[in-house]
């Protein structure tokens, strides 16, 4: 592999990486609108750890973690609190020293 070859597979990298972020803003951006219009706040309290699909979990009216989408998912429910309950129960396996 000659330095031209180098140079266009890293800059490849970069432009897949540059992709990957601004759709991790995009994201975020949308879970910060959405949290507002139900008027609950939204503090990251840990960078996100999971690899895959996630979704950002209220463990307070304030504070969000990440957690998988699907175990957000299964654990749907209509009454917030057991909803809460059960998410922050995941929350505090995936981060061991997380004090909700």
């Amino acid at each position: 592999m000659n330095a031209t070859e180098r140079y266009l597979k890293r800059r490849k990298l970069e432009k897949i990486r540059e992709t990957e972020r601004k759709k991790e803003i995009q994201i975020e951006k949308n879970i910060i609108s959405q949290s507002v219009k139900r008027g609950l706040g939204y503090y990251l309290v840990r960078r996100n750890i999971i690899v895959g699909r996630i979704a950002y979990h209220h463990i307070n009216d304030i504070d969000v973690i990440a957690i998988p989408l699907d175990l957000h998912q299964l654990y749907g429910n209509p009454d917030k609190n057991k909803h809460r309950f059960m998410c922050n129960q995941i929350a505090k396996q995936l981060y061991k020293n997380l004090e909700i």
